[in-house]
């Protein structure tokens, strides 16, 4: 049969429309669908402390796709991108993003990566984030992707090299230089983002 998603929900909630719980099914059945599109050649992630990788790509591109078909506008991508980056802000300062799982901070996974993808996207002119996941998937050998596979494929494509080095230190790199490196990242892709005196992105020019 292939892949296949199967759910089963219950609750009183469920018995009468409800726009929020309408959105979060959708949402969910796209972010999974992702992950589908990401895992469709049988390759595996080789580690997930780079669940950065997978996880919140899968929401950049359902995002993407909950745009295409009318669930929501271009202006909620971009408020759920500088979201992702708030929290994201705050994640970082706990420690280094690849050792957020020992920190029992998985979701820095999801927020860092939500912006790290759209970083992708916006640092490519000559090709979008569904096209750079195809690209990833037909590289390298083995069963398995890293984080490493994802920077060179990102060189390959034509990203800039100082948006590829500011990109690589943010997994590992301290509190602070991680920080910095994530919102050069941003600037430097072209994402132009505005931010205010607490550093919140105000402006998010997303693709």
């Amino acid at each position: 049969m292939g892949s296949m998603l199967e759910m089963q929900v219950s609750g009183a909630e469920y018995r009468s429309p409800d726009e929020k719980l309408r959105f979060n099914l959708v949402w969910f059945f796209a972010h999974e669908a992702t992950h589908l599109f990401q895992f469709r050649s049988g390759r595996k992630l080789a580690d997930t402390k780079d669940a950065w990788v997978i996880e919140r790509a899968a929401d950049a591109m359902a995002y993407r796709v909950l745009e295409h078909i009318g669930t929501i506008d271009h202006r909620r991508r971009e408020r759920e991108v500088g979201r992702a980056y708030e929290r994201g802000v705050w994640s970082l300062g706990q420690g280094a993003l690849r050792e957020a799982h020992r920190r029992n901070q998985d979701k820095a996974h999801y927020d860092c990566g939500l912006v790290m993808a759209e970083i992708t996207d916006a640092a490519l002119a000559h090709a979008d984030l569904f096209a750079f996941w195809n690209a990833l998937l037909q590289s390298g050998p083995g069963p398995t992707f890293d984080a490493e596979l994802y920077f060179d494929v990102l060189s390959r494509l034509g990203a800039k090299p100082d948006v590829v080095a500011e990109l690589r230190n943010v997994p590992d790199a301290a509190p602070d230089r991680a920080l910095a490196a994530l919102t050069k990242a941003m600037t430097t892709s072209g994402l132009s983002p505005g931010f205010d005196g607490k550093g919140t992105p105000k402006v998010l020019a997303l693709p």
